[in-house]
């Protein structure tokens, strides 16, 4: 699917894209319009890239674009080799990404040089806001979200679980992180690093209620219940309950008794 040209003002919800093998940029979705486009509860499922030097499994984004993914489902996406980047997401533009759900998703070698690609997420420029989003069980990847360049400011995230290198890695962009769990480190190529805010997380018991199963709600006893901040948190969370209780968790859902 293509949304380019002067197509503005769009959403397009609540529907499954599967199954889409591409030799270009954006499997499932590629996005080269110059105006506002909004995805609200998609499943991307099983998309993939077929050639080198292409990007984004499920969605591209090109840079003149102002998109917002929300409460969105990212499984079985993957890149092509190591020269085709970001499994889900890959983003030249303003793009804002919340209480979205990425798990089994995968960053393949297919050229067999055991070199494999960058991100779930990849921000190659332009400005990227990430928030309330889970992350767990992504294959290999030398980072679930890359910032090569731009900004990039990611809040109240849970990322665990994950066969990267990495959670976060940055060349040449600006990166803020703030109350997000991450249990795989982050890696900076520039003098620009990280800026690690207040209440991130890099230990302690995630409990899944039910990960076995592809349920990644938070139970009870987990860090990240009341861990997060209501700045900038959406009103309601992945399965649209409402975010009120006055106390902010991390990932793509609220705690709920």
């Amino acid at each position: 699917m293509e949304i380019k040209s002067s197509a503005t003002n769009i959403t397009i919800s609540d529907m499954t894209i599967k199954d889409y093998d591409e030799d270009n940029n954006g499997a499932a979705i590629d996005i080269t319009s110059g105006g506002i486009i909004t995805l609200q509860d998609i499943n991307f499922d099983n998309n993939h890239l077929t050639s080198t030097y292409v990007y984004g499994g499920a969605l591209y984004v090109g840079s003149s674009s102002n998109v917002t993914v929300d409460r969105c489902k990212f499984t079985n996406n993957s890149t092509h080799t190591s020269n085709s980047e970001a499994s889900c997401i890959y983003s030249d533009a303003t793009i804002t990404i919340k209480n979205c759900l990425f798990y089994d998703n995968e960053c393949d070698d297919n050229d067999g040089t055991n070199s494999y690609g960058n991100g779930e997420v990849y921000i190659n420029s332009g400005t990227a806001t990430i928030t309330n989003c889970t992350f767990t069980e992504n294959g290999t990847a030398d980072a679930v979200i890359m910032c090569l360049g731009g900004t990039t400011t990611i809040t109240n995230c849970l990322l665990t679980n994950n066969s990267s290198t990495n959670s976060f890695k940055e060349r040449s962009g600006t990166v803020n992180i703030s109350n997000t769990y991450y249990d795989d480190g982050t890696s900076a190529y520039s003098t620009n690093g990280f800026t690690l805010g207040s209440g991130n997380l890099t230990s302690g018991s995630v409990d899944f209620t039910g990960a076995t199963a592809n349920d990644f709600v938070i139970g009870y006893n987990s860090v990240c219940k009341n861990a997060g901040t209501s700045s900038g948190a959406p009103s309601v969370d992945f399965a649209e309950t409402a975010r009120n209780d006055g106390s902010i968790d991390m990932g793509c859902y609220e705690y709920t008794c």
